[in-house]
């Protein structure tokens, strides 16, 4: 707790952390996935402790929002508030975020990774990284 009482602010990302998106796309108001295993009970014990912000780039359309904020109430998942933009907070959970500890070629191989249309247009620099080459030699080729 801070000197004002208030509690600390945990962020989530909807898609993937929360809700279970394997089907295919189906707009930004259709959600006929589950929560994702255990999201709904480490939430709620989390919610005890931190003020919890449910994040979704889903929000960028008008009603994605209500959409959501019912599918959670569906589901029985405490939160505090949804938005689009990220508030000041003590953690953020993503599916997408990584942890830096430091500027090496592991580091970017493994951002780089992540994304499937990166592992197409840049598998040979990945592997040239894997393989222990430096960014400051791909910068030079």
């Amino acid at each position: 707790m801070g000197i004002s009482g208030a509690k600390p602010t945990i962020v989530f990302e909807f898609d993937k952390v929360i809700y279970d998106d394997r089907y295919a796309w189906r707009g930004h108001e259709k959600l006929p996935g589950e929560p994702v295993e255990g999201a709904r009970e480490f939430i709620k014990f989390a919610h005890q402790y931190y003020k919890v912000f449910i994040r979704s780039n889903r929000m960028t359309y008008p009603s994605a929002q209500e959409k959501i904020e019912h599918w959670l109430k569906g589901h029985d998942i405490p939160f505090d508030d949804t938005g689009l933009v990220i508030p000041p907070c003590t953690a953020y959970i993503s599916d997408f975020n990584f942890r830096f500890d430091g500027w090496d070629e592991h580091f970017l191989a493994k951002i780089m990774e992540q994304h499937p249309q990166n592992r197409r247009q840049l598998s040979s620099d990945i592997q040239s990284l894997r393989n222990g080459k430096r960014v400051s030699e791909l910068l030079e080729d």
